[in-house]
């Protein structure tokens, strides 16, 4: 169980360690075309410019799409060996939850998962993965119940509704941040993103008809860590803009003010 949970904290670490390549060469809205001659054309710009290119320049060039391309390739195979760690956490929670554990204390769990996300992230940071950067302590203080609130109540969906309901509501954590950020800051997206968004919740719903099953009590808890969770999100993109931290400086010491949270439900 537990290396089931560093997995996860691992995946998520590596997950946000996936950032753009490095400036690259040309800017993004132009392209580089090269000439037998040695020169090479820049379009995409009001006016077409031709620059002298020496074999370094080149050889830089080309070592750069190189990268990227490298970098492409890992990113994918992080985000995928997230997504394994997630299911894999999620179908192992609730089969702790059933017979023949019959494990039904979910806070107890969670307060295992946020004391191995806090102990791995500060491990990496040991390492030099990244550099520690400490925000006010009402910042962690909010932050932390939030994600308490969020996860507690999602693992409760979890207890009480069967994994095709859990996963129906975790995907409408989506469209509910939508909502959020347009009611709370007007932030708009693209059409092309809300008419992607409701692909995603049609196609979950449609997947996991045959296997949904729920109660009152576990609707309530889903719809609660819905809302929660789309808050959280809120939060932390907004704490990120405004302490220009980026999600391992900030989760490196959020981490343990909700393990503390958590320990404190598990004992009620």
């Amino acid at each position: 169980f537990f290396f089931v949970h560093a997995a996860l904290a691992v995946s998520c670490w590596m997950t946000q360690r996936c950032v753009s390549p490095p400036h690259s060469f040309p800017p993004s809205h132009e392209t580089l075309s090269f000439t037998p001659q040695g020169s090479a054309t820049r379009s995409g710009s009001r006016t077409a410019v031709e620059m002298p290119v020496g074999p370094k320049l080149e050889s830089k060039i080309e070592a750069a799409i190189s990268n990227a391309r490298r970098n492409n390739i890992i990113n994918a195979i992080i985000m995928l060996a997230n997504m394994v760690s997630v299911v894999g956490c999620v179908v192992l929670i609730k089969a702790v939850y059933q017979a023949p554990y019959n494990f039904t204390y979910a806070n107890t769990i969670l307060t295992v998962h946020f004391l191995t996300t806090a102990s791995l992230v500060n491990l990496a940071a040991l390492c030099g993965f990244h550099t520690p950067k400490r925000l006010p302590l009402m910042q962690y203080v909010m932050l932390s119940v939030a994600q308490v609130g969020s996860v507690a109540l999602v693992n409760l969906s979890l207890l009480y509704n069967s994994v095709g309901m859990y996963q129906v509501l975790k995907f409408c954590n989506i469209p509910v941040i939508c909502l959020v950020e347009f009611v709370f800051l007007r932030t708009v997206y693209s059409l092309e993103t809300y008419l992607a968004l409701v692909g995603i919740v049609i196609g979950v719903c449609m997947t996991t008809a045959t296997e949904i099953k729920f109660s009152g009590l576990g609707l309530g808890f889903g719809l609660a860590g819905t809302v929660a969770t789309a808050a959280y999100q809120v939060l932390n993109k907004n704490i990120q803009k405004d302490f220009e931290v980026n999600a391992m400086q900030l989760l490196q010491y959020e981490s343990w003010f909700t393990a503390f949270w958590s320990f404190l439900l598990a004992l009620v």
